[in-house]
C-alpha cells in the first residue's frame, strides 16, 4: 500500500488522535501535539484550524506548553498558503507581544 493511500485510509483517526493529544490532561502529551502541529497542518489543513490550535496552546495552563507554542509559531506561519486566513496568527503574535 502506498504511503498516500495509507494516509487517506487513516486520515480520520490521525486527526482525532491529534485533537486528543491537544487537549490531553498530561502536559507532555500536549507538548507532543505542539511540536507536531506544523506537520499536522501540512497534511490535514482542511480538518485542523492551526490558528485556533496555537491560540489554545498559547493559553495552556502549563508554562512549558505555552513556551513551546511560542517557539514553534514561526514554523507553521511559514507553511501557510497565500490564500489562508492569518487573522488567528496575528492574534497569536499580538498576544505574545503584549
Amino acid at each position: 500500500m502506498s504511503n498516500l493511500k495509507l494516509l487517506k485510509t487513516i486520515h480520520k483517526e490521525v486527526v482525532e488522535f491529534f485533537r486528543d493529544l491537544s487537549t490531553h490532561e498530561c502536559d507532555q502529551m500536549r507538548m507532543v501535539a505542539v511540536y507536531n502541529l506544523p506537520c499536522i497542518h501540512l497534511l490535514f489543513s482542511d480538518d485542523i484550524d492551526i490558528g485556533e490550535s496555537y491560540l489554545g496552546f498559547l493559553n495552556d495552563e502549563d508554562e512549558n506548553v505555552r513556551k513551546a507554542a511560542a517557539g514553534c509559531l514561526h514554523e507553521s506561519f511559514k507553511l501557510l498558503k497565500d490564500d489562508e486566513d492569518t487573522s488567528k496568527f496575528r492574534e497569536c503574535f499580538i498576544d505574545l507581544a503584549t
